[in-house]
């Protein structure tokens, strides 16, 4: 089966027990709530007297602002924007005041890239018109606490909350962290959160490799990842356990790519807290520390155009397919769900938990009801 997954990648404290709320209230500065299951981190950002969503993305080096928002000395020329999947021609502008909470964004970020962000209000389903990278970040702490839903800035860390990891930039920029798989296997990850997926990541092919020698695994299908540079089909191989540091990982799902990155689904097994001055970042395990990755098992792939979640493409020999559903069929109802009460990243993981799956679809004036078993 083939599953589509976003990543935007552009150019560009305290303690707790397990599950437990973290004690750093006398050190944070800032507190944005976020989705706590490991969705897309969506903060808003106020600029004009009016809120946008903007994605959290520790994997772009640069910010980024949909072609619509208002900036200050739009280039009229272009730069290269270059990221892990690719690179693009984009233009630059200054941000004005655009304020998370009581920070200001300007304050931190010069110049932001302008693209337009359709596909990626598309994939999530959102509307979204920013990314917020590498270059606002960069001189703060920060903590994602997804067990209680909460982005914080914190002004320092009391005590380490969690197993460290020195952290590094590479050469476009992007945070890496070095860790031991399977206790022998070095690698350096890129630390992702603007990675969207149900799966833990990307793996390099040698690392990859290395793992398959003594760890039991076997393909899961194949996904459409789309990054700066657009859409290429790639093969997922899901691992027994894979030992990440001092941590056992459950069933990971990996993709082969030139650079290993850890998702932000994969980050949200954890309390995760990164300390740019003091390059460290640490991770210590959350309630969805054994939650195991997903794979889409129907074969459809999906985009919302207009608040409507589309068809846009269906595998070969897929359970969807051999159902009599067409690309272009709206999902207007899932089970007694009215699709316009559902996320898009819930209907996802939907189409990747077995068992039968009721489906109501409209083409064009009729509803056609069907029955999707899923294995």
């Amino acid at each position: 089966m083939k599953y589509i997954f976003c990543q935007i990648l552009f150019l560009i404290a305290g303690h707790s027990c397990f599950g437990q709320k973290t004690d750093v209230a006398n050190y944070i500065i800032e507190v944005i709530k976020i989705p706590n299951n490991g969705k897309a981190i969506l903060v808003p950002i106020s600029i004009s007297n009016k809120k946008y969503l903007f994605l959290f993305d520790t994997g772009a080096a640069r910010s980024a602002f949909d072609i619509r928002l208002p900036v200050k000395d739009a280039s009229l020329t272009t730069e290269l924007a270059v990221g892990t999947s690719g690179s693009k021609e984009l233009r630059t502008g200054k941000p004005g005041d655009g304020y998370l909470g009581r920070m200001n964004i300007k304050d931190s970020i010069n110049n932001v890239w302008l693209d337009n962000m359709s596909n990626l209000r598309n994939s999530l389903g959102k509307e979204v018109y920013g990314v917020l990278g590498l270059d606002f970040i960069v001189n703060k702490i920060i903590q994602i606490d997804f067990d209680n839903g909460e982005l914080r800035f914190l002004d320092k860390i009391k005590e380490p909350p969690g197993d460290v990891y020195d952290l590094s930039i590479n050469k476009i920029g992007q945070v890496e962290i070095s860790a031991k798989l399977n206790d022998s296997i070095l690698d350096k990850f890129v630390v992702d959160t603007g990675f969207i997926s149900t799966q833990s990541g990307f793996l390099k092919e040698d690392t990859s490799s290395a793992l398959k020698i003594n760890t039991k695994f076997h393909m899961v299908g194949d996904g459409i990842f789309q990054g700066i540079a657009g859409e290429n089909t790639q093969s997922f191989t899901q691992f027994d356990t894979i030992k990440f540091g001092d941590k056992l990982i459950k069933k990971p799902i990996f993709t082969i790519n030139n650079t290993s990155i850890l998702s932000n689904y994969f980050l949200s097994r954890f309390l995760v807290t990164i300390d740019y001055s003091q390059k460290k970042i640490y991770l210590k395990p959350g309630k969805n520390y054994t939650k195991k990755d997903l794979y889409n098992l129907s074969g459809m792939h999906l985009l919302v155009d207009d608040k409507k979640i589309i068809i846009d493409g269906l595998d070969e020999g897929s359970v969807s397919k051999k159902s009599g559903i067409l690309i272009g069929d709206q999902i207007f109802k899932l089970e007694t769900i009215e699709l316009a009460k559902l996320d898009v990243e819930d209907l996802r993981i939907l189409l990747s938990t077995p068992g039968d799956l009721k489906l109501t679809i409209q083409r064009k004036s009729k509803m056609i009801d069907f029955v999707l078993r899923l294995k």
